[in-house]
């Protein structure tokens, strides 16, 4: 697996920390990662690294900015990040276009794992439409709160 989605069914699960610890883990054993911001409509990557947000993978797939303009170094050895940039009005058309599966197949080409930040499973169409175009899907659940059906609903 080169690309995994993380999501969760509801806010406030702790899908970022997890994909942020991940990403972590991951680079510090060595691998190339990318931690891709996905999360249009409440981008939190950038917060969790203390990065800008002013260009990032809107600017690419709207053709404004070119990858290498848009990634950020952090302080973390062998870990990218790619913030979601200017937020746009209708992200799932812009991740069910053509040039995201061409700009995550040219992504995995340059690195060993790349880890995408989405919005909540249960209420956007986006993290399905990019769970279909990457190789896994993570769903991240609160202990003692997240429902059993909320995530058999993810599932499915």
């Amino acid at each position: 697996m080169k690309s995994i989605v993380v999501t969760s069914s509801n806010s406030k699960e702790g899908k970022s920390t997890v994909e942020s610890n991940l990403a972590i883990s991951f680079s510090q054993s060595n691998k190339k990662v990318l931690l891709l911001d996905c999360d249009f409509r409440n981008p939190s990557v950038h917060k969790h690294f203390k990065l800008s947000n002013t260009i990032g993978l809107s600017d690419i797939l709207l053709g404004n900015h070119k990858v290498e303009d848009c990634l950020q170094n952090c302080d973390v050895k062998n870990l990218y990040i790619l913030t979601c940039g200017n937020i746009q009005q209708n992200p799932a058309k812009i991740f069910s276009s053509n040039l995201m599966i061409q700009l995550i197949s040219k992504l995995k080409e340059s690195f060993d794992l790349i880890i995408l930040d989405t919005p909540p499973i249960l209420y956007f169409s986006d993290t399905q439409i990019l769970s279909a175009i990457n190789d896994g899907t993570i769903i991240v659940s609160k202990y003692g709160e997240t429902d059993k059906e909320s995530i058999i609903r993810c599932k499915k």
